[in-house]
């Protein structure tokens, strides 16, 4: 006996996560997969920001293959938040809940005890990434 799936788009991914890097402003945003594919293999993510006072969003990434992501540029003094959307070959899904706020004062965007740009740039390889990050962005 065969079972049939209805074929949709993907259910919203969860756990939106922010990690500010130092010496860049920069931060790296991490989630985790949606609970439902919509039965379809998830091809690729989209990710969108926005100030915290505004009600708009601002497209940062898409067709990003990985569950994580550095966004550079971030300015000093904004509250930023973050969502995310999974795509499959139906469409887009459902966007994340947002993280919780980000800012980037002067101090953290110089703060020598945070893992710079570089640093986190060569954990990011395939094989560090599914390593040392996987338990949080592959669960």
């Amino acid at each position: 006996m065969c079972t049939l799936f209805d074929v949709a788009v993907p259910g919203a991914p969860t756990d939106v996560n922010t990690i500010i890097l130092g010496s860049y402003n920069s931060a790296l945003i991490s989630w985790l997969p949606p609970a439902t594919d919509g039965h379809a293999n998830i091809s690729k993510y989209h990710l969108e920001r926005s100030r915290l006072e505004q009600d708009t969003w601002e497209v940062v990434a898409t067709d990003l293959e990985g569950a994580a992501h550095v966004v550079d540029d971030l300015l000093p003094g904004i509250a930023y938040i973050f969502r995310v959307s999974a795509i499959n070959a139906v469409g887009m899904g459902a966007c994340s809940d947002p993280s919780e706020p980000v800012t980037i004062d002067l101090d953290q965007a110089y703060d020598s005890d945070s893992p710079s740009y570089d640093q986190v740039r060569m954990k990011l390889s395939p094989f560090e990434l599914e390593y040392n990050l996987g338990e949080e962005i592959y669960r």
